[in-house]
């Protein structure tokens, strides 16, 4: 009966201690920073200017403990929303990472998740433009350029460029 209780205390143990490494070596990320690049424009938001500001948030791979493999987060996947003035949330997607802008990878030392695109670039918070937050369908776990976004109108750019209104009003926000 003995030998019955010590497999069973055994077991329960080596559990509860795989179950233990397993959080402790499981990587975490340490925000460094925000990002921007500029990149050439994609249609439909060519139209408003030839090149756009990606911005992106900067991420590194980090470990509590420096237990498990150095660097490396498998499989890693973000998510993105978006709240108004009030608190509400009024956008919510997978994120997309700048490598090849797809939902899930394996990140290696530091990454950016994407966040917006600005067209056009804007030097100053007060510059109208169009913000376009880059939704990837589930189904691809990528993201193709412009088939699936959320488009905000920010400073009224539409109503101070009305060439624009009836070309973007249909898919941006205001």
């Amino acid at each position: 009966m003995s030998s019955c209780w010590l497999g069973a205390v055994t077991t329960v143990l080596s559990g509860f201690a795989g179950y233990i490494y397993g959080i402790v070596t499981k990587p975490s990320f340490r925000y460094l920073g925000i990002t921007g690049n500029l990149l050439g424009a994609s249609p439909p938001f060519s139209a408003i200017s030839s090149q756009t500001l990606q911005c992106g948030a900067r991420f590194e791979v980090a470990y509590h403990w420096r237990l498990g493999e150095r660097f490396v987060a498998r499989n890693s996947r973000g998510w993105l929303a978006i709240y108004d003035d009030s608190g509400n949330r009024v956008h919510n997607s997978p994120g997309i990472w700048g490598w090849n802008y797809v939902v899930g990878m394996d990140i290696v030392g530091e990454e950016s998740l994407i966040l917006f695109h600005v067209y056009p670039v804007i030097g100053k918070p007060s510059d109208p433009a169009l913000i376009v937050v880059l939704s990837p369908t589930t189904q691809l776990g990528a993201w193709s350029p412009y088939t699936s976004y959320q488009c905000l109108d920010y400073n009224n750019y539409l109503a101070r460029n009305p060439q624009y209104q009836q070309q973007f009003s249909q898919v941006c926000s205001y």
